[in-house]
Parts: C-alpha cells; structure tokens; sequence
C-alpha cells in the first residue's frame, strides 16, 4: 500500500521517484506494465493468476485489466456488500454471486451448466509462468491449467503490452482433453460497446474516449451484444 498527501509533494518530486514500470508480485501471481507513469500517452495493464479459494477472493483466474487515455476500459467489478446473506460461506453460497463468480471477470468460461457451484476450480493455484520486462514491451504468463482441469491438458494465458503503441495483446493457448467443448471469453467494460457488422471487431467509447478491440485468430469466434450486470 502507497500513501501519500498530494498537497504536501509537488509534481516535480512525484516525478523523481525512481519505480519500475513493470512487476510481478509472487504468492499473489500478479503482474503489472506500463510504459510510463506521467506521460499523456500512458498505458497500464496487469494480469492474475494465483489461488481462487481465499477469503475476500473470487474465482478470477486469468483476470486482466487495461487503461489508456486517462481511462480503464477493461475493468474488474470489486467486491460486493459484505452483509449478503452467506457472503463468505465459501463451500457453497459466496459463489451464487455474480461478482464472485468467474464470470463476472475478464476470464475463460468453459462448458457452463446450472449444475455446476464453482465455474473455476475453487482450489486451483494459477502461477505465473513466464514474467518479461523490456523497454518497448512487457509480457506475462499465466498457467491457468489447475483452473479448468477436467476439461483441458494445458490453457496458458499471455498478457502483452506493447509499450511504443500502447496496445495490449491477450493470447489464450488451450489444448482439450475431450471434443464439444463450450467456451466463452468475458471482458466487463464500463464504456459504450459498438460492435462491427462481422462481430470480429467493437469500437469502444467513453468520456469522449475510444480504442478499438479486435479478434485476432482466424476462427469463427465473434464478440457478442454486452450484457448489462450493474445492479449485480
């Protein structure tokens, strides 16, 4: 935790302070990027592995969340009101809300059913695997096989930034144990989505803002219509 009074340092010695623009944090299996910390052109991504069952943790293997132009456009949905009934019954009723559930992160979804408690392994560990930090670019990756163990031998997440345009890269890698798998890949937004007529690519705006998602991979993957949880 950093704190500080703003009133009481001026611009000038925020500036000096002498901090890496990348990190991994072990245990917590994070890593974080930027490019710079007071440029007009900053960008910032950062990406989780680590443990689904703790308290106060949700089941958020594979989360990422990215800023740029002064705006975080894939965001993470934080915590929900403590006093919920069962909040932290973590053997079965924290996962009956959505905040706490995989699906309310910007992570993979595989064969959901209404049968299904936990929609990650809720004792999985994600460590990451590789943590790279250069001038013009950043990468990490996360092993998120122990979270989808009964569907799959091996699903890596790679989180790049590309820090000369400012663009993030989000590659997944999966090899399934069996065929017929149902699959879906979430990123929560808090900014207006306008989706391309193939469904390959979205525009997406806010505060005057706008960058540009696309689907990179030739298959028939497609962005769907945004689902509207505010009140969840």
């Amino acid at each position: 935790l950093l704190w500080f009074k703003e009133e009481n340092i001026s611009g000038t010695d925020i500036q000096q302070v002498d901090l890496p623009d990348d990190r991994m944090f072990r245990d917590s299996e994070v890593a974080s990027f930027r490019n710079n910390f007071f440029g007009t052109d900053s960008v910032f991504m950062a990406v989780h592995g680590g443990e689904n069952n703790i308290p106060h943790g949700s089941l958020d293997i594979g989360q990422f969340v990215y800023e740029a132009l002064g705006e975080r456009w894939a965001i993470d949905l934080g915590g929900d009101n403590y006093n919920l009934a069962g909040y932290f019954d973590n053997a079965k009723l924290r996962w009956w809300y959505y905040r706490n559930r995989a699906e309310a992160h910007n992570v993979i979804i595989m064969n959901p059913s209404a049968d299904i408690l936990c929609d990650q392994e809720l004792n999985a560990f994600a460590p990451i695997s590789e943590f790279v930090s250069a001038d013009e670019y950043g990468y990490a990756v996360v092993n998120m096989q122990p979270a989808y163990k009964n569907y799959v031998n091996n699903a890596i997440r790679g989180a790049y930034l590309d820090k000369k345009t400012g663009a993030m890269i989000v590659q997944d890698e999966i090899s399934f144990k069996n065929t017929g798998n149902e699959l879906y890949w979430f990123m929560h937004t808090k900014a207006d989505v306008t989706l391309a007529a193939d469904g390959k690519s979205a525009i997406l705006s806010q505060n005057g803002k706008r960058i540009w998602v696309g689907i990179l991979s030739e298959g028939n993957e497609v962005f769907s219509e945004p689902v509207n949880n505010e009140d969840n």
